[in-house]
């Protein structure tokens, strides 16, 4: 197996990528603490980070499937989870950047900014999320259908 296919390597990489992830959101919330930041500041960070906590959840999928293909579980049920986990996360992560967050700031700080936020990035996230989704079912059959003809063979 190649350096680049080991699922060993893939789950340390994923974990890096996740603990530097959390690194830069906790140096980014250092003034949360600080007195001089008004509390509408604060709550407005905090509302930001909704959406972030959907996708750091997307990168932790991706580190479970890894480390549960390093152990031999059986590829094709740990992909069609991932893909299916994945594909949850990214869409209520695409879905709380565009909707959820512009309503929680106008509930808790009173700053209006319309019913959706129109980022296209956010938008393509949740429509991956969604086709990560359908082709997670898809990939369930498959490991379904191949696990009956291990069975017959």
């Amino acid at each position: 197996m190649s350096k680049l296919n080991d699922p060993v390597l893939a789950h340390r990489a994923t974990l890096t990528v996740l603990a530097l992830l959390v690194f830069a959101i906790a140096l980014n919330a250092t003034g949360l603490f600080s007195p001089k930041v008004p509390t509408s500041a604060k709550v407005a960070h905090l509302i930001g980070l909704v959406p972030t906590a959907f996708f750091v959840a997307a990168i932790w999928m991706v580190a479970l499937a890894a480390k549960a293909i390093a152990r031999g579980h059986a590829k094709e049920a740990v992909l069609a989870r991932l893909t299916g986990r994945l594909g949850v996360c990214l869409f209520l992560g695409g879905l709380a950047f565009v909707f959820l967050q512009p309503l929680l700031l106008n509930v808790f700080v009173g700053r209006w900014s319309g019913y959706a936020v129109f980022d296209i990035p956010a938008i393509t996230l949740g429509c991956l999320g969604i086709l990560l989704t359908l082709v997670a079912h898809i990939l369930r059959q498959a490991a379904d259908v191949r696990r009956e003809l291990d069975e017959i063979l």
